[in-house]
């Protein structure tokens, strides 16, 4: 599509108008399915890639071809993270499902999934690791292969107990090996899932790098210092990103609110609260705006405190 060009490009599945920095990008062999393919989101490409629905009109103006589009059916959220408003382009906050549910929802990077893991291993003389081996996947984003990790662990324990309780010790014995087999198996796994997520973020980054001064967009700026905190767990290049917004116009409430969010967590109380503030004026959102003026009251509170700190140290 050239510049010159006025059509307009609809998602193939829900029929909404595609971002005209997606339009330009959109054929790049690095770019995820979805994205290459002319869908809004992950969740649209999901819904609608084996029967696209994009209900619309075409008139010619001039010797341009102009796309009426019709009122497109509502788009269902497919995750809840930070409120109920409908999503559309950062439905999936990286690109892709994975690392959009570790970036959302991140409780470990390498040195704390490690250690968990060997703890977990260490309370399994005690058969309870698979629990500890369930809440680590969880921990990365994949909280449906924790939850198989808990029933084949939790299940080959209890099996082994019973042979022990029955006096069936090579059974017994042979069912704790296989247990300790599949927890290492599951540790290993779980760290490759991780260095799978870090090397996405470093993808994901270097395409939003490419993108011109014309075609970058506050969200992209967000985005991109989201996933350098939470994915990558470099808090010093997300600061340096963040500040690049200060004098960028619109952006995401969602993306605002997670900013401050991640820059409160860095007690970088006046940065946050700047974020916060601009996030409550870009919603309306009751949910969105609850989780926002919730937020705002938390780093006033933590403001204060420093502010009463700073005054007894003078």
């Amino acid at each position: 599509m050239t510049q010159d060009e006025t059509s307009v490009i609809a998602c193939k599945g829900c029929g909404r108008p595609l971002p005209q920095h997606q339009v330009r990008i959109m054929n790049r062999p690095g770019n995820n399915p979805w994205f290459r393919e002319g869908y809004c989101s992950y969740y649209c490409f999901q819904e609608h890639a084996e029967s696209p629905v994009t209900p619309m009109s075409k008139t010619s103006v001039g010797t341009h071809e102009t796309i009426h589009l019709k009122a497109p059916p509502p788009v269902t959220p497919i995750w809840n993270d930070w409120g109920s408003a409908t999503k559309t382009r950062y439905e999936q906050v990286g690109g892709s499902r994975e690392l959009n549910n570790y970036t959302l929802n991140p409780s470990f990077g390498r040195k704390g999934l490690n250690v968990t893991m060997a703890i977990g291993c260490v309370l399994s003389v005690g058969i309870i690791g698979f629990a500890i081996e369930g809440f680590a996947f969880e921990g990365i984003g994949e909280k449906s292969l924790g939850k198989r990790y808990f029933w084949i662990l939790s299940t080959c324990g209890f099996i082994a107990i019973v042979c022990a309780t029955n006096n069936l010790r090579v059974l017994s014995i042979a069912l704790v090996l296989l247990y300790y087999v599949i927890y290492v198996c599951g540790w290993t796994y779980a760290n490759i899932i991780l260095s799978g997520h870090q090397a996405n973020a470093r993808q994901r980054i270097a395409s939003l790098d490419q993108l011109s001064k014309d075609q970058i967009t506050i969200d992209d700026v967000l985005e991109k210092g989201v996933i350098q905190a939470r994915v990558l767990r470099d808090h010093k290049a997300a600061s340096a990103t963040f500040a690049q917004t200060v004098q960028m116009p619109g952006g995401d409430a969602q993306l605002l609110n997670l900013a401050g969010v991640i820059l409160f967590s860095r007690k970088q109380f006046t940065e946050a609260k700047h974020f916060f503030d601009v996030a409550i004026s870009s919603t309306k959102d009751q949910a969105i705006l609850k989780q926002i003026q919730a937020n705002q009251a938390a780093v006033e509170k933590s403001l204060a405190k420093q502010k009463v700190q700073s005054m007894r140290g003078c």
